[in-house]
């Protein structure tokens, strides 16, 4: 992530510049980890962002997935997830992780065989759907 910003930083007040430091951290984990591609076969970009902004909340916020919306207000997490705060609804969460049925057998397999790093992005995967 080196060089690259995710939000602008002059806007940057109060919470939002203490929440930068772990957010910036799980977007370059999930940048080097590839898991954007890895979801490419999980329903809209809306729903990717979505799973993407309950992943990033349950390891910052470790509360329910419900309680997502109210844990992450004020912070950067919908906007760094490519989302607005009023995106965060339960039925939407609900929704996006609905797109996952049918679909993550697939995702584990697709992972599973071949090099270290693709087993090592089986064990992030299955650590994130833990998280789910």
């Amino acid at each position: 992530m080196q060089g690259k910003k995710l939000v602008p930083v002059d806007g940057l007040e109060g919470q939002e510049a203490l929440d930068y430091g772990g957010i910036a951290v799980l977007e370059a984990a999930w940048q080097r980890l590839g898991l954007d591609s890895v979801l490419a076969g999980v329903g809209s970009e809306r729903k990717r962002r979505l799973l993407k902004a309950m992943i990033f909340g349950r390891i910052l916020f470790p509360s329910s997935k419900l309680g997502l919306r109210e844990q992450a207000r004020g912070t950067l997490l919908a906007k760094v997830c490519g989302l607005e705060e009023k995106d965060l609804e339960e039925d939407d969460l609900s929704r996006a992780m609905d797109g996952l049925n049918g679909v993550w057998s697939g995702i584990e397999e697709e992972a599973l065989p071949g090099s270290p790093a693709r087993r090592h992005k089986l064990g992030a995967l299955r650590a994130f759907e833990r998280l789910l």
